[in-house]
């Protein structure tokens, strides 16, 4: 479809501008950034959580055209996080590389193998209409599972137990 095309979509997002992709983002975030319980077991609590990535570099072949900087400074205030920019022509294996958590590839070219060496994310997804899938890029998912043992705490028992 059009929507898997990354020339096509950047395209259609033009076109109908960010806005409607950052308020279907902005209203799924306020659900999803609260901590949801994953079942009702009595013996077991699962939850998954979202956060976000605190410091982000989005890498692009060009300088950002208006809509799409707005569209940046829209995430940056949803998820409150700090998003750095830069070509690719002038990207440079260094150790500030390390202050990021995740690097937004959405340059044309291919990520060089030196980049898989650093301590972060590589997301190699373009922008899609979809916020479901959008917000992903954005945050990293954690779960959590909290299991009640029947006897409490694992390690004590109802039952003395001799050990010596």
């Amino acid at each position: 479809s059009d929507l898997d095309d990354p020339d096509k979509a950047e395209l259609i997002l033009r076109k109908r501008g960010y806005d409607m992709l950052v308020s279907k983002l902005e209203e799924l975030w306020k659900i999803k950034s609260k901590k949801i319980k994953n079942d009702d077991l009595q013996s077991e609590h699962n939850y998954s959580a979202l956060y976000p990535h605190k410091k982000v570099l989005i890498v692009k072949d060009e300088k950002s055209n208006p809509e799409f900087k707005k569209y940046l400074d829209s995430v940056k205030n949803i998820f409150r996080m700090t998003i750095d920019e830069i070509e690719f022509s002038k990207l440079e294996d260094n150790n500030s590389m390390d202050k990021y958590s995740l690097v937004r590839w959405l340059s044309r070219e291919p990520a060089p193998d030196w980049i898989y060496k650093h301590n972060f994310s590589v997301d190699t997804n373009h922008i899609v209409q979809n916020p479901k899938r959008e917000l992903f890029s954005w945050t990293r998912e954690q779960s959590v599972s909290i299991t009640n043992h029947r006897y409490g705490n694992i390690g004590f028992s109802p039952v003395f137990i001799d050990i010596s």
